[in-house]
């Protein structure tokens, strides 16, 4: 899934910048960001019918939760796209990108680790 995300986010991007080549780093990631938003969204209230929990507290827990890490993910993807494509350095994006990748994993193993708890 992440592989899709970063695809669409990364053909989302170029075609902003063929259209606006003026468009500042910071506007790029913040339209990435938006986008990232809304199918982040879209995504948690789906997964709200996979859940047998039925107190709302718990629903918005996971929902807010749910949203809160994966657009944090996403504003981290957003940028490093958006400065790679900008720099018109093409060839260095897919490093930068699955390092971000990797990083992410390693936090959400040092959380599990530390609190027992998946995120």
């Amino acid at each position: 899934m992440t592989g899709i995300f970063v695809a669409v986010l990364i053909l989302f991007q170029k075609e902003i910048l063929k259209v606006n080549p003026g468009i500042t780093l910071l506007q790029l990631t913040l339209t990435g960001i938006l986008i990232s938003f809304i199918a982040i969204v879209c995504f948690q209230l789906l997964m709200q019918f996979n859940f047998d929990i039925n107190l709302l507290k718990a629903r918005a827990r996971f929902f807010s939760m749910g949203t809160a890490v994966m657009t944090f993910y996403a504003t981290l993807l957003s940028l490093c796209v958006g400065f790679q494509l900008k720099k018109k350095n093409v060839g260095q994006l897919l490093l930068v990108i699955l390092g971000c990748i990797a990083l992410y994993t390693l936090i959400g193993y040092c959380l599990i680790i530390l609190t027992g708890a998946v995120l």
